[in-house]
């Protein structure tokens, strides 16, 4: 990461740019404080003017910084996710509150998934989202509360979405 850097160089290859998006959620998840840090500063400067960061940084960013958040960081993500009106972007925002490594947030973005606040096909979503990072959290909690879990799965996926949240265990 120390030669490819958070910027494109000048007459970089495009391999180098999907190196940095690739590297820079891998390093951000290891506990690279730095990383870490760049990713929320990043983050911040794109949701207060997002032109002013690139997309392709912004891709690799958010993920950092929602997996890495505190609690502050992981409201303004929920907030931006409440605001949010594509339906694309708003799917990622909720699933990154399920993304986050403290499972206590990953607890709050379960209770998300059965409120009426996020729409019924990204509710799934975030429940899979604590399983990616906490399968055993996700999937005792879809247990406990598996007649409401089922209410919001598709019928063709119901049978296999509950044992599937831990199959990262």
């Amino acid at each position: 990461f120390a030669n490819v850097g958070w910027t494109e160089r000048k007459g970089e290859i495009p391999a180098v740019a999907q190196l940095r998006e690739a590297i820079i959620p891998l390093l951000g998840k290891l506990g690279d404080e730095g990383v870490r840090a760049e990713a929320r500063r990043y983050t911040e400067a794109s949701f207060a003017a997002p032109d002013t960061v690139s997309g392709a940084i912004r891709i690799a960013a958010l993920p950092v910084a929602a997996y890495a958040a505190d609690a502050k960081a992981w409201e303004t993500l929920h907030e931006r996710a409440k605001a949010e009106k594509g339906p694309v972007a708003k799917r990622l925002y909720y699933g990154y509150l399920g993304s986050v490594a403290d499972p206590e947030l990953a607890k709050r973005a379960l209770m998300l998934a059965l409120t009426e606040e996020a729409p019924v096909p990204v509710r799934p979503a975030i429940i899979r989202a604590v399983g990616g990072e906490h399968p055993e959290l996700a999937f005792n909690w879809a247990v406990a509360n598996g007649k409401a879990v089922s209410a919001i799965i598709e019928d063709s996926s119901r049978a296999g979405f509950i044992p599937d949240l831990a199959s990262g265990s």
